[in-house]
């Protein structure tokens, strides 16, 4: 228990020295505050898509990206429709989930078939399925001027949601104080989506996919169909990765289509896993705390590494550091576990 309380005290009191060092510098701690805030929103919905394959069994869902790519699907059929503000952030979700549920069905009965190494399959997976569709977008021609290349071929590397949906969320019901701005609005919607799903895994469905998790023999032995409530899970993953990254986009204020999100797996997956999630276990607690705590050292250590070292590749090679360091000590951590 010493050890455990120890563990979970070092990262609060790091970001604690971390914004002293910037009243030192006398850098706004408040406006980096504030980025921090407004990020832990962006990424929680997207966090959250990784515990329904963790409660199965299946493991760390690193292949979310599949969920990624289908709500950029949906976004170009909402962007497509002419609306804007909260109503085309809610088509874009809409029309995502489609999209999302086929991806996740098939996605799930691929890893149905390669139990053990679903960690690495489901990896390899989200990149074929970011490559495929970077290959879709190519070709892809659209009647949007927001949408497609100046030439009129193919789907823009990035689209900007200025003037459609961006930070119509964020700025819902968001308070300021002198340099410091509260995204409550944002919060309290990403915090309401973590609460009901975790009432949904206290359902029927939900303890069954427990079960599964936690003993697959046993659920087997009393006649559940593991694979089916596996796959349950994986398309749930995805829909909620479809409508994390619709999140994330209105935040970011941009749609970014190609490669770009093929790394924001293991960004979601660091983030809940430095929050105390195993590949075994995992709860909501896990989920807001990691991206509070992963989004705080993200935001805090670029400007400080910038002050210290100053180089303007900096931010990308810490984000890379951490981000792939705390899920290489995970996985260590749990084979050492798994051995034992």
């Amino acid at each position: 228990m010493k050890k455990f309380i120890l563990v979970r005290s070092i990262l609060p009191v790091f970001i604690i020295v971390m914004f002293l060092i910037l009243k030192v510098y006398n850098l706004s701690a408040m406006h980096y505050l504030t980025l921090t805030l407004q990020r832990t929103g962006m990424l929680m919905i997207a966090m959250l898509a990784i515990v329904p394959t963790i409660y199965s069994g299946v493991g760390i869902n690193f292949g979310i990206t599949i969920g990624f790519i289908s709500g950029l699907i949906g976004g170009i059929f909402g962007i497509l429709t002419g609306l804007t503000g909260i109503a085309l952030m809610i088509a874009c979700i809409v029309f995502s989930i489609p999209f999302s549920v086929i991806t996740g069905y098939g996605y799930g009965k691929l890893l149905n078939r390669v139990k053990g190494s679903e960690t690495l399959i489901s990896t390899y997976a989200g990149f074929a399925f970011v490559s495929v569709m970077s290959m879709l977008w190519i070709i892809l021609n659209v009647n949007n001027e927001k949408l497609r290349f100046s030439n009129g071929n193919g789907i823009r590397i990035s689209v900007n949601l200025e003037g459609l949906f961006k930070d119509v969320l964020t700025n819902w019901l968001s308070v300021s104080a002198g340099e410091l701005k509260i995204p409550v609005g944002f919060l309290l919607i990403c915090l309401a989506i973590c609460f009901l799903f975790s009432i949904f895994m206290k359902t029927k469905i939900g303890i069954t996919v427990k079960m599964c998790g936690y003993n697959p023999n046993y659920a087997k032995a009393k006649g559940i169909n593991v694979d089916r409530y596996r796959t349950l899970t994986v398309i749930v993953s995805t829909m909620l990765a479809a409508v994390g990254i619709c999140f994330y986009a209105q935040s970011f204020g941009y749609y970014q289509f190609y490669a770009v999100y093929m790394n924001l797996g293991f960004t979601c997956a660091a983030g809940i896993l430095i929050g105390g999630a195993t590949d075994k276990r995992v709860n909501i607690y896990n989920v807001i705390y990691g991206c509070a705590i992963y989004e705080a050292i993200l935001t805090l250590s670029t400007p400080i590494a910038n002050l210290l070292l100053p180089n303007g590749a900096l931010p990308e090679i810490i984000r890379t550091l951490i981000t792939n360091g705390v899920i290489l000590y995970a996985l260590v951590k749990g084979g050492k576990k798994n051995n034992e």
